[in-house]
């Protein structure tokens, strides 16, 4: 017989010590469920201390990061990723037009490095690839390009286990923070 995770399963005991090194997912907005469900995996540790590190080393700025990881979680409607990052968002320093962007399905010109960043989340989630336009742009360098998809991978398995496990958010959202419906599945 087969146990599967459920929504009391602990978080690994270092979790503390890890989530208070990032902004945002600590105290109540610890994402211990996912943390917790994780586990039942057998390389969680060593997933535990690269996720850790990557968030604080990676070439992305943390608004960035938050910016990508939020229209992730939106195009693939992940809600719980989505409550855990709204916080973290507003302590890199975004204004409100940084989340009008997350959930604008129209591309912008590649103008800016965020352009471009959200246009690579868009290629990697709908079609498995990033389009020459964003692999050739002047504004990414290929660390920021490995970084990003390095991103993108590890809130796809946060994602999934969420959504697969059915794992809810461990506080209450504000009505305005809660994940907005997906208004269509292709950016223009």
């Amino acid at each position: 017989m087969t146990t599967t995770p459920n929504t009391h399963t602990p978080a690994p005991p270092n979790i503390h010590e890890v989530l208070e090194q990032l902004p945002g997912l600590n105290g109540e907005h610890a994402p211990l469920q996912v943390l917790g469900t994780l586990q039942y995996g057998s390389s969680i540790d060593g997933f535990i201390d690269y996720w850790s590190s990557f968030k604080s080393t990676s070439v992305l700025s943390a608004l960035e990061q938050e910016m990508i990881i939020l229209r992730m979680a939106y195009l693939i409607q992940a809600p719980y990723v989505w409550a855990h990052h709204i916080e973290p968002l507003r302590l890199a320093g975004a204004e409100p037009w940084h989340r009008e962007r997350v959930t604008s399905l129209t591309h912008q010109p590649l103008e800016t490095r965020l352009d471009a960043l959200l246009q690579l989340v868009d290629d990697v989630i709908s079609n498995a690839q990033i389009r020459k336009t964003i692999m050739e742009t002047p504004l990414l360098e290929p660390p920021d390009l490995i970084d990003a998809l390095q991103l993108i991978s590890q809130y796809y398995l946060f994602s999934l286990t969420t959504k697969s496990f059915e794992l809810e958010v461990e506080f209450e959202e504000h009505a305005d923070d809660r994940l907005p419906p997906l208004t269509s599945t292709t950016p223009s």
